[in-house]
């Protein structure tokens, strides 16, 4: 038994050492000059020109493999982009990003080919508790939720440009869903 057991460990450990060997990583700090905002990093999402947008501690950024661009929208040209953790970036199916401020509750749309930021505002039938957490979360349709924890779950509006409540969902009374995650089972 103890034979069988040495021999499992050595094959486990020469696995894990060659599993080691392969990976390379490239650590990136505010520090190396590549110009990223912030060592705190909430969201990533890549687009299909294969820019990576960084949901950064200081707002949104893009990281084109060797330096990122920090994104402010001058009044004129659209809202303002906060300054403010960006905690979550979806992409929708028009090349454009969907933009989660949890902390100062603020939703927009980022459209990286002008580059103009639009908030987003939520249309709701009694106010959101104060301490509410939101996250943002998609369909293989590409349909696109908003759960408000200790509230519900509104739908976005793609014409509208706008999140609503929606009776997609029969949850029971007195119930909420959780932030824990969603999951779709397409089959």
């Amino acid at each position: 038994m103890r034979i069988i057991l040495l021999i499992a460990g050595l094959i486990c450990s020469s696995c894990v050492a060659m599993a080691q060997q392969s990976a390379a990583f490239t650590k990136i700090s505010t520090d190396d000059g590549m110009g990223l905002n912030s060592n705190v990093i909430y969201s990533l999402q890549e687009d299909a020109r294969g820019f990576i947008w960084v949901g950064t501690g200081n707002g949104l950024q893009r990281f084109d493999g060797s330096k990122f661009v920090t994104f402010t929208t001058s009044p004129g040209q659209g809202d303002i982009l906060p300054d403010a953790p960006l905690t979550q970036i979806v992409a929708i199916d028009s090349g454009k990003l969907l933009l989660l401020f949890g902390t100062i509750r603020q939703f927009g749309l980022f459209d990286p080919s002008t580059f103009t930021y639009r908030k987003t505002p939520l249309k709701v039938a009694r106010p959101i508790p104060a301490r509410a957490q939101f996250h943002l979360w998609t369909t293989a349709a590409g349909d696109v939720y908003l759960t408000v924890l200790r509230y519900g779950i509104l739908v976005y509006d793609k014409n509208g440009r706008a999140f609503s409540e929606t009776t997609r969902f029969n949850i029971p009374k007195n119930w909420t869903p959780s932030l824990a995650g969603v999951f779709e089972d397409v089959a």
